[in-house]
């Protein structure tokens, strides 16, 4: 499956469907085309994506035999919980931890929890540029003059 971007850039606007492509030497036949998704919060466009099965990218594009990450969209906020908890003894029975009684040998992060972390990281960096940022800025300045002054005496 591509992206609608990544078809578009490829093929521009001729059928791709059934077209074969390569990723590195390994040869994959178009099935499918995904509808526009746009940016994500990332920045990242969904639309300029490959998607192949996962079992052959294990194998054969990446030589890995485990998955070491997986997003997972929720149909709703509300049933965000609900999908972490089912993800969460999915995967519990998959690892066999249940049967050894075993703690979590994985961890789920939702992007509520992101978002709350990622501002609160950003309030320390605040308070701490609102209490230290003029020393560095003036560490920085002091560097800066003695390292230009230094390199300018060296060429002269």
């Amino acid at each position: 499956m591509l992206g609608p971007a990544f078809k578009n850039n490829l093929f521009g606007g001729k059928n791709s469907l059934g077209e074969t492509i390569r990723i590195g030497r390994i040869p994959f036949t178009v099935i499918g085309i995904t509808k526009p998704k746009g940016t994500d919060i990332d920045g990242v466009n969904q639309d300029d994506q490959i998607f192949v099965p996962i079992q052959t990218a294990l194998r054969r594009v990446f030589n890995l035999d485990y998955i070491n990450t997986i997003n997972i969209q929720a149909t709703s906020i509300e049933k965000m919980d609900d999908a972490i908890k089912h993800i969460t003894e999915a995967l519990r029975e998959q690892h066999r931890l249940n049967r050894l009684n075993k703690s979590d040998d994985f961890t789920i992060q939702n992007q509520i929890e992101l978002l709350e972390n990622t501002k609160r990281n950003d309030q320390h960096l605040y308070g701490a540029y609102r209490k230290y940022g003029k020393c560095f800025f003036t560490g920085w300045r002091n560097w800066y003059t003695c390292n230009h002054v230094n390199c300018h005496k060296r060429k002269n």
